[in-house]
């Protein structure tokens, strides 16, 4: 296993800051094919999750990786373990909207990738008229 730290590369440094990355992985294809645009927004990259790999973690070397909880193609379990192999060191947060037994997915997840920092965040409490 490869490890490597958080520590900023020069593509996250501008005008001496740091400008920390947060990477959003999604099934990109299908957000194309629905005619959904891609957005532009400092401090955050959009990737595929078929392009997640150590090479790419540590070339962009995100601070903190969101997701949804479920696509057609991936699960957030799936990519817990691709981050826990890397032993990557962010933070990694999955978006999600109200389901239940939220506590068992930070179980498994706690059992397959020991080291990650792992969470799930329920859009519904923050934002209930979704």
């Amino acid at each position: 296993m490869l490890e490597f730290n958080t520590a900023t590369n020069d593509d996250q440094v501008m005008e001496g800051k740091i400008v920390p990355l947060t990477l959003v992985i999604g099934d990109l294809r299908d957000w194309e094919a629905a005619g959904r645009i891609i957005p532009s927004i400092e401090g955050f990259m959009f990737a595929d999750v078929s392009d997640i790999d150590t090479c790419f973690i540590r070339k962009h070397n995100p601070t903190v990786i969101l997701s949804t909880l479920v696509t057609r193609e991936f699960d957030a379990v799936e990519i817990a373990r691709k981050l826990g192999q890397m032993v990557y060191t962010g933070s990694y947060r999955v978006l999600t909207n109200n389901i239940p037994n939220v506590e068992l997915i930070r179980e498994e997840v706690s059992q397959i990738a020991p080291q990650l920092d792992f969470d799930i965040v329920d859009l519904s409490k923050i934002f209930p008229d979704l």
